[in-house]
């Protein structure tokens, strides 16, 4: 294999052209004839077309133009006389390769060329053509390749071979960039481009016996006549250098080639034409840029060559055929080229088929070209190709209509039929749906009905292969379908709800199937068949009827008796287990036998589930029987089963009390009662009607006025008329500080009701509590005597429960709680300006005091309500939630009523802490953050109580640290010092002010300072005993300034006298806020009122601010109508504080 010159030498053949020797190591360089002129250097600019192609292979060839001529080789050095360059090729994206090409002669004479590369090729590469195409980019891309030389005498050869260099050297080439930017310098102008034809022929295929597509290039000449000559394809690829200017014709054509499937010179022909069969979607693309380019089509005998830029539709026909039978043929939207398929004058293009080739004569005039619209599978290519079509005999006629036809016209979409065959309709399915009775119990099975030449067929699910079914329109039925409330669902990866193909109920849901779901469906033009008997159903009349029986035991001498619970439901008896069983599983309705079912979400019937559930678990087991038993010494139990009766009736009488709260919305005003001495603004007798109304009925309420806007007058009112008519006493519940108030307001607005003032414990007042309130029409008392004296409050009989500032009862678990829930009293008002605090549960607690029917689950109340609220993903949960609370809830805010009212401003004052008070706090901060941090990590057990502690010694550090450590006594508080600014300015101007703190070790710091500064006050905190004389001397006019703990005064308290307050210290609780500074803002105020909040500057009190803003808009949501939500303090809360 080898040579005188080596492996890869080229040398001269005797007897013929030279021809290169494939290397034995393919590692090694590769070259050039060699030649015996020493004084020659040989160059890469030297290397013609012809050398490329004795040196690469073509697939290397080919694709080094495309890279060169795409601008993808950044030449890095090229040495000074042209032998050696090294470049970096971008290869496929985004790889780049670093190639040299270095050209050499060798001892022996021979020119060697070394190509090396860091792609997977090594040598010998696309990339190592793309740097040789472009380091040589100024010679000429139109110069003919030499002709082969045949072998003559050394000499001769030696001399042809010198003439060549010397021309080559004659014309020596130039730097790539001085090629390129020549034009744009204002250099010579370039070349006349040639003109460019492409000459597409039909010849004979030697392999199908059918037409062959061929097309070569054709250039102008000379003379103005198409010419082949120097107009090969291989021409066209020289000629795409495009380093002095690209040719837009010859690029066109040159992607013609691209778009021959396999690389084109595996498919040229011996004419040197390619066959056009194999080419890509991407040529009808090509063919318009060819156009675009003017190149010039030119047809068989320079036949008129006509590209569709419309794509055609291929489309089936069924016509009569043969003998009665049927024949099934393709059809071509376009009819010149389906003249021409009926002639088989066709021939498809591409593989699978895209386009379409057509003519109009065996020596066509015409020639038509024409993409499809889409590709054609085998099938329907076969179909094209066979001009006779497919013939369906007589006898398979029908099969071929009933199980063939649908399908095609499904999955071609073009099928055409002679009207004179009959072909089957099928109607487009509908859902079906079989819903089989089996008792109590019922099943749903999904499918689908079609009409198939009027005939309706049901088909399941899935499975099957009935040809007429579309699973498409299945499918699409299936994703369109909404199902009803009741109907056994499933959800999909989305979370859509989808129907479950076959489901079996029984109870509840078996009712709402038959009842509910089936109509619904019908209505949603679902066809729906029945099986068996329906149950007649129907909705229980009346109320349940709770019987409690209690025998002896088996045993005399045993403390335990038997226990029987039985349920009356319209005069069916209903024994305790299955009925205990639905509740335990928390089902709404319970189904009888007969087929009555009731709900039995009602307060008595979950009240009888937890007593029967404590029984069983204090019942005496001796034995494997069910019964239950209790013991004389669980007489509460007992009791509390008994107590049931009342509830039973209280739940008879519920459709009455419904009737009742419908007609809340339009009361009519009753005459005031003429032992009330009061004026009442219009609003307050709207209140006054309305809590009429409610104690009338036996209703209970929430009265959660704006506050200031005489809550107080309106509830007297309603007692003082109802005591007129016979009725009484009221127990009216209220905080400490606000219990002499109550007697003030009544002894002034009411002056003939006798009030009983409750002070003191029955220890203290060494009285029974029946001496101190005989003959009382009105009974006040505080929260914590009553929680303390419970028993004998609940020995009374009360007309009606009033709890003044009922916030003091929203801890459900609390005893004050459950002293207010157990209470017996026809009527319970809460009257509260803030419902709502911190949490939705405050107002289930109110609610479930005041109509204990309407939220009796305080569980099913928080998953239904408080979590999706106040995570601000349930909008349609507090829609509903007010519109069930609006009937026994009356809010109205000053804005709304009181439009006289002086205008209040807000302000906040920030305050910055002195450097070292500033030191310390941020010293205190970075301990108490990681404490913190620390505590909220651990989530086996609650750190509640220490995580407060931190946060309140936060707070107190941003007021004075003195109050932290003494150690720091001495370094002050600075919002002090600009309260007393503010005191002295507007005290001496003749205002009153009212100065609000939680801390009553900072508001003592305040006292010395006024102390210091000779400025009267009055103060009021938990621990003043003398509450009256405190609030007298300020209301008097003695002193101008008042001190209150946010505590002891945020509520009760009427101090319209002020018209300035100062809340030295922010909380989370803007519920507490407010209702401090609405002491002053009230009705009775004649001025206007500033508000100050002082917040130190860079401390927790900052974060205090933005948390309230976040928390009061859960207050504005559920009770004044607004939009944002917010929870209780959570640890994302207690984070934000600390600032992480």
């Amino acid at each position: 294999m080898g040579g005188p010159d080596g492996p890869g030498v080229l040398t001269p053949s005797k007897g013929g052209p030279r021809t290169a020797r494939p290397s034995v190591d393919a590692r090694r360089p590769v070259s050039v004839p060699p030649t015996s002129l020493t004084d020659v250097t040989p160059s890469i600019s030297s290397l013609t077309d012809a050398d490329l192609r004795r040196l690469f292979d073509s697939g290397s060839i080919s694709r080094g133009k495309v890279y060169a001529h795409a601008g993808r080789v950044s030449v890095r050095s090229l040495d000074d006389d042209g032998s050696a360059a090294s470049a970096d090729v971008r290869g496929t994206d985004p790889q780049v390769y670093s190639t040299t090409v270095e050209v050499r002669v060798t001892k022996a004479g021979s020119t060697h060329v070394s190509a090396t590369c860091t792609c997977p090729v090594g040598f010998g590469c696309k990339h190592a053509v793309a740097l040789i195409i472009a380091v040589r980019g100024a010679i000429d891309p139109s110069e003919p390749e030499p002709e082969p030389v045949p072998e003559v005498a050394p000499s001769t050869t030696a001399v042809a071979s010198h003439a060549s260099w010397q021309r080559k050297q004659a014309r020596p080439s130039q730097p790539q960039w001085r090629s390129t930017l020549a034009p744009l310098a204002g250099g010579s102008s370039p070349a006349r481009r040639t003109e460019w034809a492409l000459s597409i022929d039909l010849a004979p295929s030697y392999y199908r016996g059918e037409a062959l597509l061929s097309a070569r290039p054709l250039k102008r000449g000379a003379t103005g006549r198409w010419i082949k000559t120097g107009a090969t394809w291989p021409d066209v690829e020289a000629s795409t250098r495009g380093f002095s200017g690209g040719n837009p014709q010859v690029d066109a054509l040159a992607e013609l080639q691209v778009a021959v499937r396999s690389h084109y010179s595996h498919v040229r022909r011996s004419d040197g034409s390619i066959d056009l069969g194999g080419l890509t979607r991407d040529a009808w693309r090509v063919f318009g840029t060819l156009l675009d380019a003017g190149v010039t089509l030119i047809g068989p005998n320079n036949a008129e060559i006509t590209i569709l830029a419309e794509p055609l539709t291929v489309g089936v026909d069924i016509t009569p055929g043969e003998a009665g039978g049927l024949q099934v043929s393709a059809s071509l939207s376009d009819g010149d080229i389906a003249e021409a398929q009926a002639d088989d004058r066709v021939m498809l293009i591409g593989q699978p088929a895209h386009g379409i080739a057509a003519w109009d004569h065996d020596s066509p005039r015409r020639l038509w070209l024409a993409p499809f619209d889409g590709p054609l599978d085998q099938s329907l290519r076969m179909l094209v190709q066979n001009r006779q079509g497919v013939q369906i005999p007589e006898h398979d006629a029908h099969e071929f209509l009933r199980d063939f036809y649908p399908r095609m016209q499904r999955a071609l979409g073009t099928v055409r039929v002679d009207p004179s065959i009959d072909v089957p309709e099928v109607v487009p399915p509908q859902l079906s749906a079989t819903v089989t009775h089996d008792g109590l119990a019922a099943s749903i099975e999904w499918g689908f009905t079609y009409e198939v030449d009027g005939e309706p067929r049901r088909v399941g699910w899935a499975g099957g292969h009935e040809p007429f079914r579309d699973r498409a329109a299945e499918h699409d039925l299936v994703e369109a379908f909404v199902p009803p409330p009741g109907l056994p669902v499933t959800t999909d990866a989305g979370g859509r709800a989808k129907v479950v193909p076959q489901a079996k109920l029984d109870g509840y849901p078996a009712v709402v199937l038959s009842e509910d779901v089936v109509p619904a469906l019908t209505a949603a033009g679902v066809d729906v068949s029945t099986v068996g008997d329906r149950p007649d159903y129907r909705l229980a009349g009346t109320a349940p009827v709770v019987h409690i029986s209690l025998e002896d035991g088996k045993d005399p001498r045993s403390d335990w008796y038997d226990l029987a619970v039985t349920v009356t439901i319209d005069g069916e008896r209903v024994h305790f287990g299955p009925l205990f069983a639905a509740l335990a599983a928390g089902e709404s309705h319970l189904v009888l036998l007969s087929g009555t079912y009731l709900s039995i979400d009602r307060p008595e019937l979950v009240q009888l589930r937890e007593l029967i559930q404590e029984a069983r678990e204090l019942t005496d087991r001796r034995g494997d029987d069910e019964q239950l038993r209790v013991s004389r010494f669980q007489a509460g139990l007992w009791d509390e089963l008994v107590a049931l009766g009342t509830i039973d009736k209280q739940a008879r009488s519920w459709t009455k009390q419904v009737d009742a709260i419908r007609s809340l919305d339009e009361i009519p005003v009753p005459e005031l009662p003429p032992g009330l001495d009061a004026e009442l603004r219009p609003y307050q007798l709207d209140g006054y009607a309305w809590l009429s109304f409610l104690a009338d009925h036996s209703l209970g309420g929430i009265l959660a006025d704006d506050m200031g806007l005489g809550k107080t007058v309106q509830a007297l009112a309603m007692i003082v008329r109802q005591v007129e008519r016979g009725s009484g006493p009221f127990l009216v519940v209220a905080p400490t500080s606000v219990v002499g108030n109550w007697a003030r307001e009544a002894q002034r607005f009411a002056p003939g009701l006798k009030v009983a003032t409750i002070h003191g414990t029955k220890a203290r007042r060494r009285t029974e509590l029946a001496d101190e309130v005989a003959g009382a029409d009105l009974v006040v008392t505080s929260y914590a005597l009553f929680r303390i004296e419970n028993d004998a409050y609940r020995e009374r009989t009360w007309a009606g429960l009033l709890l003044d500032e009922a916030q003091f009862v929203k801890n459900h678990h609390g005893k004050t709680y459950q002293c207010a829930r157990r209470l017996d009293a026809p009527f319970k008002l809460a009257i509260t300006g803030t419902p709502l605090e911190n949490s939705l549960m405050d107002l289930w607690s109110m609610l479930s005091i005041v109509a204990p029917g309407l939220y009796p689950d305080p569980q099913r109340f928080a998953a239904g309500y408080q979590k999706p609220i106040e995570t601000g993903h349930g909008k349609d949960k507090l829609a509903l939630l007010q519109r069930r609370v609006r009937p026994l809830m009356r809010r109205r805010t000053k804005e709304e009523v009181a439009a006289d009212l002086p205008p209040k401003t807000e302000q906040v004052l920030e305050v910055a802490l002195s450097p070292k008070h500033a030191r310390i706090y941020q010293t205190h901060l970075q301990r108490e953050r990681q404490k913190v941090m620390g505590l909220l990590a651990d989530d086996s057990s609650d750190h509640r109580f220490e995580v407060l502690a931190s946060l309140t010694k936060l707070r107190l550090l941003s007021l004075d640290p003195g109050l932290v450590d003494d150690e720091h006594d001495g370094v002050g508080s600075a919002k002090i010092d600009v309260l007393l600014e503010h005191l002295h300015e507007v005290t001496a101007e003749g205002h009153r002010v009212l100065v609000f703190s939680q801390f009553t070790s900072y508001l003592a710091r305040v006292r010395s300072r006024l102390d210091d500064d000779g400025i009267a006050y009055s103060y009021l905190d938990g621990r003043t005993r003398h509450r009256t004389a405190a609030v007298d001397s300020f209301t008097s006019g003695d002193t101008s300034v008042f001190l209150i703990s946010l505590k002891a005064g945020g509520v009760g308290l009427n101090l319209v006298e002020a018209d300035y307050v100062y809340v030295l210290d922010p909380w989370w609780n803007p519920a507490a806020e407010a209702q401090a500074v609405d002491r002053a803002h009230r009705i009775g105020q004649t001025r206007p009122v500033m508000v100050y909040r002082l917040v130190s500057v860079d401390t927790i009190e900052q974060k205090v601010m933005e948390l309230k803003a976040r928390k009061s808009a859960l207050f504005d949501a559920v009770i004044d109508d607004g939009a944002a939500l917010s929870g209780a303090l959570t640890s994302a809360d207690i984070r934000g504080l600390l600032g992480v």
